[in-house]
């Protein structure tokens, strides 16, 4: 599940920032001051440096908390720090991609996953499905600075929505009989799927079948978990 962190902005109003904490304590929102992390959901207790040092990042977690580290990505040796930070098992990497954002977020979506989990840094809700739908994987969560309830609340409902569930069924193959020649298609994927995965192929007004991909080995051909 994705994350929404916020920070509220500096120029929030007393009645902006009343209005966000009830918001955030509300939606399950971590709250990010200073320093300092509140995690109402998870009650979980979380340290943030914003700066990378090895040292610090070790003793901290020998001391079995969890750390955020909090980077600006201006360039290539900022990416590569925040790299050997998840190395490090460091638990969360705030980043802040300041000038292109796209592709140094694809690249630490690619290199920390499974590592860290990636806060990406974002000024509204438009910000946040984009960050989220990076390389289909997307971030794991963003953080907003604002000082708007309503962009808080527009940056929710992104972060909750739910892809649209397909509910599959068993079907009973009633008759096969031979047809005429055709065209034969293979899609060669990035996946290694497994027994019961592929691809549905169909059209939405009538029905997808879910076509196995090539799984399972024969005396004469060796599986291609990749391929449908």
């Amino acid at each position: 599940m994705k994350e929404l962190w916020l920070e509220i902005a500096p120029q929030a109003s007393p009645s902006e920032k009343a209005a966000l904490l009830k918001l955030a304590n509300e939606n399950g929102v971590v709250l990010l001051e200073g320093a300092q992390v509140h995690a109402v959901a998870s009650g979980a207790e979380i340290s943030v440096l914003d700066s990378f040092g090895v040292a610090a990042i070790k003793q901290l977690k020998s001391k079995s908390k969890q750390l955020a580290l909090r980077i600006s990505i201006k360039g290539k040796e900022d990416e590569n720090a925040a790299v050997k930070a998840a190395e490090l098992s460091v638990d969360y990497l705030l980043i802040n991609c300041l000038d292109w954002r796209v592709i140094p977020l694809e690249n630490l979506i690619a290199k920390t996953r499974g590592k860290s989990k990636l806060i990406a840094e974002i000024a509204n809700a438009e910000d946040a499905k984009l960050v989220l739908e990076t390389l289909e994987l997307g971030a794991d969560g963003v953080l907003l600075k604002t000082s708007s309830p309503d962009e808080l609340m527009k940056t929710v409902a992104i972060v909750k929505k739910q892809a649209p569930k397909i509910k599959l069924i068993n079907a009973k193959v009633t008759a096969v009989k031979p047809i005429s020649s055709g065209a034969r298609v293979c899609v060669d994927t990035c996946d290694l799927m497994a027994p019961g995965e592929g691809m549905l192929v169909g059209v939405q007004a009538a029905g997808f079948f879910l076509v196995e991909a090539e799984v399972h080995e024969n005396p004469y051909v060796q599986s291609r978990p990749f391929r449908v």
